[in-house]
Order: C-alpha cells, then sequence, then structure tokens
C-alpha cells in the first residue's frame, strides 16, 4: 500500500493529488490512498477541499483509514490518539516519536518525503532529481508513507493531461460570478493575482511591483485592448499600487468558502500574472486558452531561485 499525505490549501492539495495519479498511473496494481489527517489537526484556509470541488472520491481515490495509517506509518494516527483517556495521550505521543525513529532505521517504516528536519529544527528540501527517482523505483512489496508539496512538474507531468481532464470546477451559481465569467470570456482578459495576507514581511514576501509592471509591460508589448482582472486579499493595496492600469476590475467578492471561484475565473483569462503561489500557479494550468501566455517569478522565496518547472512555454521573469 502507498499513502500519499494531503496538506494546505486548494492549490497544494491539487499538486498532491497529481502527485498521486502519477503513482497510480506508475502502479497500477498498487492500493494507493490519501492520508487526510492533517485537516483534523489544523483548519487552514479552508480545510479539504478536493472532494467537494471536483468529488474525486468517485474517480476511485480513497481515505486511509486508522488502521491503514498505523500500519504504513508505524505509528498511531491523531484521531485515534483523541479519542484516548487523557493520562494516555502523552504516552502514545511519546510512543509515536520513538517509533518513527526506530521503524525509519531498520527500514519497516519506508517514506519519501520532501523536506527532511534538521538537528537545528530547520527544514532541509531533497533534490528533484532524488526525489522523483525514488519515486520512480519504489519497492511496492512494502508499504509506503509519501509527505510532501510535489510543486514541480517533474513529479507528476505524465499524469497532466489525466489531471486537467478529471478535475472540472462547478459551475457558477450566484450571478455576481456568472456575470464576471462572461464578461472574461468577452475581452482580452489579463488576470493578475497579488497575495498578500500572510505572506506579508514573511520569506514569502518578494513580489514587488517592479514584477507586475515587467509582466504587464511584456504583454502590452504583444497583445492589444488588454483588460486586467486583478484577484487579491489586499484590495486597498491593489487600489493604490494599480491606479496606473486603466482598463481594470478588481475582484473582491470570492472570500472564505468561494475562494476557490478566483482560481477558475482566472483560468478563464487568457493572459495570466502569476504570484509566488500554488493556487496562481493550478489557475496557469486550468488555462485552455490556444494562446495563452503565462508569466510566473524568477524567485519563490527570499531564499529560493524557483526552479520548479512548470507547463510549456511558461514566462519566466526575474525580480
Amino acid at each position: 500500500m502507498i499513502i500519499v499525505r494531503f496538506s494546505g490549501g486548494l492549490g497544494n492539495q491539487i499538486y498532491q493529488y497529481a502527485l498521486l495519479r502519477k503513482i497510480q498511473l506508475r502502479y497500477p496494481d498498487v492500493r494507493i490512498k490519501m492520508d487526510l489527517s492533517f485537516y483534523k489537526r489544523m483548519h487552514i484556509h479552508n480545510g479539504y477541499e478536493l472532494e467537494k470541488l471536483f468529488g474525486i472520491s468517485k474517480k476511485g481515490v480513497q481515505r486511509a483509514e486508522n488502521k491503514e495509517l498505523l500500519k504504513v506509518r508505524c505509528e498511531i494516527p491523531f484521531e485515534a490518539m483523541e479519542k484516548f483517556p487523557e493520562r494516555l495521550i502523552k504516552p502514545a505521543a511519546w510512543l509515536n516519536a520513538r517509533s518513527r525513529r526506530i521503524f525509519t532505521e531498520c527500514s519497516i517504516r519506508n517514506e519519501i518525503k520532501e523536506e527532511i528536519q534538521k538537528e537545528t529544527g530547520e527544514f532541509e528540501s531533497l533534490s528533484v532529481d532524488k526525489l522523483a527517482g525514488q519515486i520512480e523505483n519504489m519497492d511496492i512489496r512494502k508499504n509506503w508513507y509519501i509527505d510532501g508539496y510535489w510543486q514541480n512538474e517533474l513529479f507528476f507531468r505524465e499524469a497532466v493531461p489525466v489531471l486537467l481532464e478529471e478535475l472540472q470546477f462547478p459551475e457558477f451559481k450566484d450571478q455576481r460570478n456568472i456575470e464576471l465569467e462572461k464578461m472574461i470570456k468577452n475581452t482580452q482578459a489579463v488576470s493578475i493575482h497579488i497575495r498578500r495576507g500572510d505572506y506579508v514581511n514573511s520569506c514569502y514576501d518578494v513580489l514587488t511591483l517592479k514584477y507586475y509592471e515587467s509582466a504587464i509591460r511584456y504583454l502590452e508589448e504583444r497583445k492589444s485592448s488588454l483588460m486586467y482582472y486583478i484577484f487579491t486579499d489586499d484590495v486597498q493595496y491593489a487600489e493604490r499600487e494599480f491606479s496606473f492600469l486603466r482598463n481594470k476590475y478588481i475582484v473582491r467578492h470570492n472570500m472564505g468558502e468561494k475562494s476557490w471561484c478566483d482560481m477558475k475565473l482566472m483560468s478563464l483569462c487568457k493572459y495570466n500574472i502569476l504570484a509566488n503561489s500554488s493556487f496562481s500557479n493550478w489557475a496557469g494550468y486550468f488555462n485552455k486558452n490556444s494562446d495563452r501566455i503565462i508569466i510566473y517569478p524568477s524567485k519563490y522565496t527570499k531564499q529560493k531561485e524557483n526552479t520548479d518547472k512548470f507547463g510549456e512555454g511558461w514566462i519566466k521573469l526575474n525580480i
């Protein structure tokens, strides 16, 4: 059995699903399941969204049960520990920490982890080539637990056609998004994604106005009559910094559980200016326009150049 851990928001979940689908194609005779226990412990963004948006359980993807997580991870699942008497929770957590070391060292617990925690408490990412090689050459006689974000097309490239066919957004039901979809389809639409919120003053706070100006200039040198649709969690910032754009529409109504609507709307635009965000990236992948232009930044964080592999023909701009 192979279990893939899911975590994070919608963009990360789609990356993890992409890896899972690639593994299913690679190992068709192996049972492959999802570990969704992260969403029992962490209330992040809008929780687990793949099922309500895309109905992936109907495509043969199942959730791992506690007994399967115990067998594959060699530790007691968090959901099971919640039901323990209080006096047993600390000993069970200690047992889990000990089992992670013992069973990993003696190769009973087989893992592929994208990031390894060092003694300093920091995390070190393994090379993409090494990780991809591990995924391509798993001993399927053993159980495997796979943990990471997998934001590089090298991990799932052959699954992209299947993925884009399977993951179809629901139709809009509210009049505001229905009208906005019509506007986008009837204009030379450019999406601009500006992520602020939790990015401000963090290692992800790397995109300046210069990046967006360069991307806009790149498009205007090649296309005419452009209409800009700005998607952001900081409307005041967008209004202030992008006041130089005459033909623009700031999308401000899709919040909370309706956030996925922004990803769909961005994907409908002919041209995309992406942020350093997995949410942005999938809007680019879902863009089916034949003459699409997709622009992304050269840096993902302050410390890391954006070396991830994306869709064919995407344009990387220096920041």
